[in-house]
């Protein structure tokens, strides 16, 4: 009996490793460009099977695909991040060193909160208008530091090419 079932086991084994090696090759076939019509002629001359079998191949395949496509995108996703990060920080390091390009750097900050946010997915205009009263954020906080320049300009601080 128990040898049956490990008979038994082996072959399930064997037969999971058979379906993922064919669905790998249909996936193969499948980014090359391949109808299902011609994945399943290949199917047929190969391994001697059906319609039918070569369309759960060709399902396999595209499951394959979709979850290989979702690590890509969050593959690029974070190299895209990490760029940004690393503008944010850069520029917000100049602001707190005293650079006299503060208006450009605070734009670079900004554009670099708001990247961020659409590529995690954070970004939602109608939420921004509901809280803001306005779809673009940051008009806001360019108001806010022009005033706060404007300020420092009358007090004789800066001029107004810097602003």
């Amino acid at each position: 009996m128990q040898r049956q079932v490990l008979k038994l086991a082996k072959a399930v084994i064997k037969n999971k490793n058979l379906i993922e090696e064919r669905s790998t090759e249909v996936l193969g076939l499948l980014t090359s460009g391949y109808s299902r019509q011609d994945i399943s002629k290949h199917c047929k001359n190969k391994w001697d099977i059906k319609r039918s079998q070569a369309d759960e191949y060709i399902k396999k395949a595209k499951e394959q695909l979709s979850i290989k496509r979702e690590e890509d995108i969050n593959y690029y996703r974070n190299i895209q991040l990490d760029r940004l990060t690393a503008a944010y920080n850069e520029s917000w390091a100049k602001i707190k060193s005293g650079d006299k390009n503060f208006i450009g750097l605070m734009k670079c900050v900004l554009q670099a909160l708001d990247q961020m946010n659409k590529v995690t997915g954070l970004y939602s205009p109608i939420v921004l208008e509901a809280f803001t009263g306005d779809l673009n954020p940051h008009n806001r906080a360019f108001e806010a530091i022009r005033d706060i320049l404007n300020s420092i300009k009358d007090d004789g601080g800066i001029t107004d090419n810097e602003i």
